[in-house]
């Protein structure tokens, strides 16, 4: 039953996300009825590209576009692909479960040259009159990552660790400033997400940067790509 509830709910989300045509497929699809998604992340401040198994696709995330689309993916099938960045590689191999919106990251690191995350989301409501936010923190340089409403102490995600995921928050859809803090300390200037729409869902990732602060907020709206 519990199994039958995220996968309603993966699919209410598959109909309410905005839909595009945009990306180059890495992987076969899978039956409807699984409704596994794999999204990537560009957590590094140069151009990276991602291959799919067979290297017959590539996708390329920039500094300035740093989040693929979701797409959707056959569930239960190891989904082996390559993450390249100026001659160094990073092999992945990503399981996808029935009702899982997984995103996996690269993000610079001292030894290797890359690092791969892997964050996964399993919906389990879906609320056509609420925006739907989610506070990835992907920077080491932060290590309680806080968001607050831009000019108010208001509270949106506290204290979210390194490496880790909020949980979802509902919230009316209303126009958003936002203001980022690494432990307790404001970075940044505000980023402004303009006006939420409801039933949309949105992923605000902190992600590393070569700057004083070491961490930048990169908002992203979450789209499906067929």
């Amino acid at each position: 039953m519990l199994q039958h509830k995220f996968l309603a709910a993966a699919i209410a989300c598959l109909t309410s996300l905005p839909l595009s045509a945009t990306e180059i497929p890495l992987y076969e699809t899978g039956p409807a009825e699984d409704a596994a998604f794999i999204r990537f992340v560009n957590g590094t401040q140069a151009s990276l590209n991602i291959a799919g198994g067979q290297a017959k696709n590539v996708i390329q995330l920039t500094s300035d576009k740093p989040v693929s689309d979701f797409v959707p993916v056959a569930a239960n099938r190891p989904l082996k692909g390559v993450f390249e960045q100026d001659g160094t590689k990073a092999p992945s191999e990503t399981v996808v479960k029935p009702g899982e919106f997984v995103t996996v990251v690269a993000v610079p690191d001292q030894t290797k040259g890359l690092a791969l995350q892997t964050i996964r989301e399993t919906p389990e409501e879906f609320n056509s009159l609420k925006a739907s936010l989610a506070l990835y923190n992907l920077s080491s340089q932060c290590g309680q990552a806080t968001l607050k409403v831009s000019g108010k102490d208001v509270e949106i995600f506290s204290n979210v660790a390194a490496d880790t995921a909020s949980i979802r928050r509902m919230i009316n859809p209303i126009k958003l400033d936002v203001q980022l803090l690494c432990n307790a300390k404001p970075v940044g200037k505000p980023v402004s997400l303009g006006q939420l729409s409801a039933g949309e869902r949105y992923t605000l990732f902190v992600l590393p940067e070569n700057s004083a602060t070491g961490t930048r907020l990169y908002p992203s709206t979450d789209t499906i790509s067929f």
